[in-house]
C-alpha cells in the first residue's frame, strides 16, 4: 500500500483543505517528498552500515580525511560536524577503540587531544566514501529522470536574522 493511500493521510489532507485551504496536490507532494527523503536516507545509511559506521562516525572520518595532515581537536570536529561535543566524543571513542583513529595529547599542559586518521582509518574512509558515493550517484541518476521542479512553496533563502556565517577552519 502506498503511504499516501492511508486513511490517516487522506484525513490530514481533508483537514488541511478545510482548515487552511491547502490543495490536495500540494499536501501529497509534501508527503511524497518526505517519503522519498526517508528512502534516500535509508539507502545512504545502508552504505555506512556495511562498514559498521554511524552517520556521525562517517562524518568524523570524512572531516579528518579532508583536513589531513593536520590533527584536529574534538572541539573542532564538533564544530565542523555540527554535533555536540559529547556525541563527537562517543564517535571518536568508538573509532579509536577500533584502531581507525590515533590521538595524542598536545598543548602546553597536554590537556588538549589531537585526533588523526590511522592507516586503517584511511582505508576505511576510502572504502566507505566509495560505497556512499556509489549509492549517491544511483540516487542522483533517479532524481535526474524526474520532471523539472515547480517553483518552491516557500522561499528557500534564509532570512537575515537566521543566517550566521561560520568561517572555515585555518
Amino acid at each position: 500500500m502506498n503511504r499516501t493511500d492511508t486513511l490517516a493521510i487522506r484525513t490530514l489532507l481533508t483537514m488541511g483543505r478545510q482548515r487552511l485551504g491547502l490543495e490536495e496536490s500540494q499536501g501529497l507532494a509534501v508527503f511524497n517528498l518526505a517519503a522519498a527523503g526517508a528512502a534516500m536516507g535509508h539507502a545512504l545509511h545502508g552504505a555506512l552500515v556495511r562498514h559498521r559506521l554511524t552517520t556521525l562516525q562517517f562524518d568524523v572520518l570524512v572531516l579528518l580525511f579532508a583536513l589531513e595532515p593536520r590533527p584536529v581537536t574534538p572541539s573542532e570536529l564538533s564544530h565542523c560536524a555540527g554535533a555536540s561535543r559529547s556525541s563527537v566524543s562517543g564517535a571518536v571513542g568508538e573509532l579509536l577503540s577500533r584502531g581507525h583513529l590515533g590521538a595524542v595529547r598536545a598543548g602546553e599542559d597536554r590537556r588538549q587531544l589531537e585526533i588523526s586518521l590511522t592507516e586503517s582509518g584511511r582505508d576505511l574512509t576510502e572504502a566507505a566514501v566509495t560505497d556512499y558515493l556509489q549509492v549517491l550517484a544511483g540516487l542522483a541518476a533517479k532524481v535526474s529522470d524526474l520532471p523539472a521542479p515547480s517553483p518552491p512553496l516557500v522561499d528557500p533563502r534564509p532570512s537575515p536574522e537566521t543566517f550566521t556565517f561560520v568561517p572555515p577552519l585555518p
